[in-house]
């Protein structure tokens, strides 16, 4: 989706065929309430009626989760049209800005815009609609001690005069004149109605909105250059007046109350990509929104004189204190805009965008020392080694029932480390890379974070009988080593059959170095199973793993994605790689303990001591503060890949600074 500024900021009128309504849920997550605040969307969504009524629900198309009802996403639209039921409710996501300036002490109040940040495209009854942010719309407020009318409501009607077509029938209608007849008209229309209503918007159809030739004749937005033609394509209805009136008011709002208007253009194209080339209209649009009471109705609704009623639309507000810090989880803003004259008619959309209260992503640098990996071998004394480096925590919104919050990890830059005995050291090298399985925090407790390892350089024997199921066999004998074990119940994490390849275009064929082993795809590092040359052939590898305790809040678990590359000597990656592979290695703030047995293919046991990690309160991590948080895992090295120097039982201790 583009970015670019456009040409013409200034918002247009109501065009032919759509009354959007807009109900925006968001917030000023994640920093300070005096600057500009980028928010993602929630695009959780749940069942709304039917048997399975507040259920969970993904499918939000076809509805197939929730018999007799609909799975809606906590972000979207709702197209309505004046003789369609029931309304399509399609997801939306995306980002939002809030920027709030200072408080103005005598007033109470503080100066508020909110704008588009990215929306991806919304798939439409017409085609996608595209969305993009312009600027120019006037400022709103947030009413800190409370007492301002906020509430909103809209009138729209797709014709309140004709405009454009002069006073004398036998003299030519003028460039400029269709749109401030329009206005002047618009104006009228919205002090007759009942209440305090204002003009909020207008256009001629059949003149330029915007752009380079606004307030000229046309036929088709390619006419205006920078804006578009009201109307549409060959306009339908020239000389038709689109109006629309606001009123804000209604009882007075509590303290926090807030009022804003997003500017956004809205491109509906036949088809992806939103690249421009296929466009049926495009609107500007300064759409008022509120934390209160939003409404509105359009009246002559496809110029059939029906009427298209929404609302009421109820937002939520916040206490100023709360925006300050960061504590926005709940704020609703709700508005409504209008576009009229689709393909598919005039049609009322009520959008919902609702804030995901996203733990957003933190680095930390790491601690010089508590940092470490610690390398355990047989009849070796631990080695430790420090770590100096950067790592990064990602977490979502915690979900409301179960307090569980998605969390990804990874690193930043590391420092190379010398692994081995002295007679075989060689350089480790850390790198991050995509695609490991996220893991969750959370923020409740309960959870069942403690990790247990259980290693086995040989389970049984594998690829014997048949070399291509090398790998499945080993699998089978693995799955079947960690069920027995006592304490458990563990499950398989990874298994190998030394000697044939493991992921890549070549998997499962016999092996004895890692180039043996072709490239598999985006991010993936083939590798023969065992040391190099491979020293144990046709022995299955089997890692274990059991999840168990009962957490406190804050428990946090996460899955780091390394590429590991064994090499000759610093630096990393500079060609003299003896031996790489990728791994995720699950961390927890718990406690980990491990155990790899048939060490070096002995009746040796490397058992090392447990690790402790540390956690943080989901408020903190929120708020940034990852002071303290240490995450502890456990990686199992088998065969010392590139010099078959031994068996590795590798700690891992990342505590921030």
């Amino acid at each position: 989706m583009s970015n670019r500024e456009p040409r013409s900021s200034r918002p247009s009128a109501l065009q032919p065929g759509v009354v959007v309504v807009l109900a925006l849920v968001t917030s000023l997550s994640m920093g300070s309430f005096c600057s500009p605040v980028e928010t993602e969307l929630d695009t959780a969504a749940q069942c709304v009626g039917g048997s399975n009524d507040g259920d969970p629900c993904v499918e939000t198309v076809t509805d197939a989760d929730c018999p007799g009802g609909v799975c809606l996403a906590q972000s979207h639209v709702a197209v309505n049209q004046r003789l369609a039921s029931p309304a399509l409710t399609p997801p939306v996501q995306g980002t939002t800005i809030v920027n709030c300036g200072l408080l103005d002490k005598a007033s109470g109040t503080r100066s508020c815009a909110c704008r588009v940040g990215e929306i991806e495209p919304i798939a439409l009854p017409m085609g996608v609609g595209c969305v993009e942010p312009i600027l120019g719309c006037p400022a709103g407020i947030t009413d800190c001690d409370g007492g301002t009318p906020l509430s909103q409501s809209v009138v729209r009607d797709h014709d309140v005069a004709n405009c454009g077509l002069g006073d004398d029938p036998e003299d030519p209608p003028t460039e400029f004149q269709g749109p401030a007849e329009c206005a002047a008209s618009c104006t009228a229309y919205c002090g007759a109605l009942p209440g305090n209503y204002t003009h909020l918007a207008s256009a001629c159809q059949g003149y330029c909105e915007g752009g380079d030739n606004e307030g000229e004749m046309c036929d088709f937005d390619a006419e205006c250059t920078g804006g578009y033609c009201a109307g549409t394509e060959a306009v339908s209805a020239p000389n038709t007046c689109n109006c629309e009136c606001v009123e804000v008011g209604g009882s007075p709002s509590p303290a926090g109350a807030m009022a804003c208007n997003m500017g956004m253009r809205v491109r509906v194209e036949d088809q992806l990509p939103c690249d421009g080339l296929d466009v049926q209209f495009t609107r500007d649009l300064c759409v008022p929104l509120t934390t209160e009471t939003a409404s509105s109705v359009l009246h002559d609704a496809d110029l059939m004189g029906a009427t298209i009623t929404t609302g009421p639309i109820e937002g939520q507000h916040l206490a100023c204190a709360d925006i300050a810090a960061s504590d926005t989880k709940d704020l609703v803003l709700a508005g409504s805009f209008a576009m009229l004259d689709t393909s598919e008619g005039d049609l009322e959309i009520a959008l919902k965008l609702s804030n995901a209260d996203e733990i957003r992503a933190h680095s930390c640098d790491l601690a010089f020392g508590p940092s470490r990996l610690t390398y355990n071998f047989p009849d070796i004394n631990p080695l430790p080694d420090p770590m100096n480096g950067d790592f990064e925590l990602d977490c979502g919104a915690p979900d409301p029932v179960t307090g569980l919050a998605s969390c990804t990890c990874s690193f930043g830059s590391l420092e190379p480390f010398g692994i081995g005995t002295a007679a075989t050291l060689l350089t480790l090298c850390m790198a991050p890379f995509d695609g490991c399985p996220a893991r969750h925090v959370a923020c409740d407790g309960g959870s069942a974070a403690d990790v247990d390892y259980i290693r086995h350089h040989d389970v049984g024997h594998c690829g014997l009988v048949n070399p291509a199921e090398g790998n499945s066999e080993c699998a089978t004998k693995c799955q079947a080593y960690c069920a027995t074990q006592p304490g458990g119940p563990y499950t398989m994490i990874d298994s190998g059959c030394e000697g044939y390849c493991k992921t890549g275009i070549n998997e499962g064929m016999a092996c004895s170095f890692d180039f043996e082993c072709a490239q598999g795809g985006p991010g993936a590092i083939a590798g023969c199973i065992g040391g190099e040359p491979v020293a144990h052939r046709n022995d299955c590898n089997c890692e274990c793993a059991r999840y168990d305790g009962n957490s406190a809040s804050g428990a946090l678990g996460c899955e780091m994605g390394t590429t590991i590359s064994l090499e000759l000597s610093p630096p990393c990656f500079d060609g003299d790689t003896q031996s790489q592979w990728n791994v995720c290695v699950p961390l927890t703030t718990e406690q980990v303990t491990a155990a790899l047995h048939q060490a070096n293919k002995t009746q040796q046991s490397i058992v090392p001591d447990a690790l402790f990690g540390a956690r943080k309160t989901c408020a903190d991590l929120d708020a940034g503060d990852l002071s303290g948080l240490r995450l502890v895992g456990s990686l199992g090295l088998m065969d010392g890949k590139g010099t078959n120097s031994g068996d590795h039982e590798v700690g891992i201790a990342l505590q921030c600074q």
